[in-house]
């Protein structure tokens, strides 16, 4: 059995790992953690209502730029209060005409000893 710092979702049996994968470095543990954020809507994790983004909220708004504010508001704050050693480079939040309920989130981050990370999301 290999050693991890956390189980890899979609849990499922892994010849190597035994009963499931696991995240074998911080990168990816930091990039799990970062979209567990902002897939959890808020009010959805158990002793904790203030948790998460709630990415899939916002699909059947009416994509503006308020709402996109809105996200990366959250997101920020959110971010600053869980995982506060994120530094965040850049973060763009988008629609297009031709897929108007699906939402980009492109983040660019690092944090201690890592080099930039990009996060891509294609949100339907």
């Amino acid at each position: 059995m290999a050693i991890g710092y956390s189980a890899k979702p979609p849990l499922q049996v892994d010849s190597v790992d035994g009963p499931y994968s696991l995240n074998k470095n911080l990168p990816s543990v930091v990039r799990q953690n970062i979209k567990m954020l902002l897939f959890t809507a808020p009010g959805e994790r158990v002793m904790d209502a203030n948790f998460g983004v709630g990415l899939r909220n916002y699909l059947f708004e009416n994509m503006s730029e308020l709402v996109f504010d809105a996200i990366r508001e959250r997101t920020l704050q959110q971010l600053k209060a869980y995982l506060p050693f994120v530094k965040v480079i850049s973060l763009d939040i988008f629609s297009t005409d031709e897929m108007p309920n699906t939402l980009y989130f492109k983040m660019e981050y690092s944090f201690p000893s890592s080099d930039v990370q990009i996060l891509n999301l294609e949100i339907r």
